[in-house]
């Protein structure tokens, strides 16, 4: 029988990143159901949310005070690529769609997470309360600069071809 270690080597990277998020979304589905059978779909929706903001909305802050809590876009995207370079599988933005001195819009094309969870065609409910998972962006964004303007403008989990972000600072 195989040991752990010659079943990974056996995996290319791409497989063994799917497997690591499928699994984390299997908890996540998990977690969100129970959620909405106890608590109802507005309730677990706010809940999912503000959980999901404040594990990253600290690292945000964090990031910019090491850097001198810079205000512009430009430090903001900076810092973000650098911050999601160092987590394995996560894909960095791969693409800016507008960038001028205020404002910048960048896209992801591929995210093994929401991969993962539209492999599972979740009924609408369900879905509702999962997607709120990726609140995390808002998160670290508003911890990096409470005034910038962050939004999210497409959503792979909503079929779009990319989660693509708006940042805006007056």
């Amino acid at each position: 029988m195989a040991t752990l270690e010659e079943k990974m080597e056996k995996l290319t990277r791409t497989e063994l990143m799917e497997h690591v998020f499928n699994l984390r979304v299997e908890d996540i589905v998990m977690y969100s159901k129970i959620l909405l059978e106890q608590l109802g779909k507005e309730k677990a929706i706010e809940l999912v949310k503000k959980a999901r903001w404040n594990a990253r909305y600290g690292k945000g802050k964090e990031t910019a005070e090491k850097l001198g809590t810079p205000k512009d876009v430009d430090a903001y995207y900076k810092a973000l690529e650098e911050a999601m370079a160092k987590v394995p599988f996560v894909p960095t933005p791969s693409e800016i769609v507008e960038r001028t001195k205020n404002r910048i819009i960048f896209r992801t094309t591929k995210c093994f997470l929401s991969d993962a969870i539209l492999a599972r065609n979740l009924d609408k409910d369900l879905m509702d309360v999962v997607r709120e998972y990726c609140n995390h962006d808002e998160g670290w964004a508003a911890g990096f600069n409470p005034e910038m303007k962050f939004e999210r403008v497409k959503f792979l989990v909503d079929g779009d071809d990319s989660c693509q972000f708006l940042c805006e600072v007056k």
